[in-house]
């Protein structure tokens, strides 16, 4: 029975802040936990909705200062979209085989991660993880380039987060995932800035990120939520 390692633990360094080489980390024994195929997302709670509360106004009438919400106050700039941690779509008849495991910061913006087959802008494989979360992933084996695009409302992947609310980076280098004798070697990525980070990053536009298509139909647990 094949085995699972990771090759590389990756943290993201923080702006400008050199890199002093790579920190290698190898797991073996048990298998990392995989997410469980679900029909479609379900959240635990509904979204969270950022609403702007107007000045105490004065009820001459009463004589009393009334807190009200105005129509207009309700900040969204995409419809949201319900999603679960952990939800992911495969654009490829590949199996997934290889670990990847990414944890996110805690108390801050989800994520929305795309591994892109190397040298092109095939996307093979979307994950989604929530704010505060570690997510183990079982990625096809081959060499990707990694994106993601980190937001607070999730709005589906044509909108991700919401035009102006959604934070695009690429990471450095290629991401190798590899059968080795009797183990399948992924990566463990942690997308938490760092001033000891070992893995660097940089925004892209969002012409660039628009331009990641899918390699294929999908064939996997929806990622989109139904967008």
């Amino acid at each position: 029975m094949a085995r699972n390692a990771y090759r590389y633990r990756y943290q993201i360094a923080a702006a400008a802040v050199a890199v002093a080489g790579v920190a290698v980390y190898q797991q073996w024994g048990e298998s990392p936990r995989v997410t469980r195929p679900e029909s479609d997302w379900a959240p635990p709670s509904p979204p969270n909705f950022a609403v702007k509360v107007a000045p105490p106004s004065q009820d001459r009438s009463h004589g009393a200062d009334l807190a009200r919400l105005q129509p207009s106050a309700l900040v969204m700039t995409c419809v949201p979209v319900a999603v679960t941690s952990g939800s992911f779509k495969i654009y490829t008849h590949q199996r997934g085989v290889a670990p990847l495991k990414l944890t996110t910061p805690a108390g801050g913006d989800n994520y929305l991660v795309k591994l892109v087959k190397a040298g092109t802008k095939n996307v093979v494989m979307s994950a989604y993880v929530s704010a505060g979360d570690t997510q183990t992933f079982k990625v096809p084996l081959g060499s990707y380039e990694i994106y993601y695009a980190q937001g607070k409302v999730w709005c589906g992947e044509k909108e991700s987060f919401g035009r102006g609310s959604t934070r695009l980076v690429r990471l450095a280098g290629n991401f190798e995932f590899t059968k080795q004798g009797n183990s399948f070697v992924g990566h463990e990525i942690e997308l938490i800035e760092q001033i000891a980070g070992n893995l660097r990053s940089e925004e892209v536009s969002d012409d660039e990120f628009a331009s990641l298509v899918p390699a294929g139909p999908a064939d996997g647990q929806d990622v989109s939520g139904g967008k």
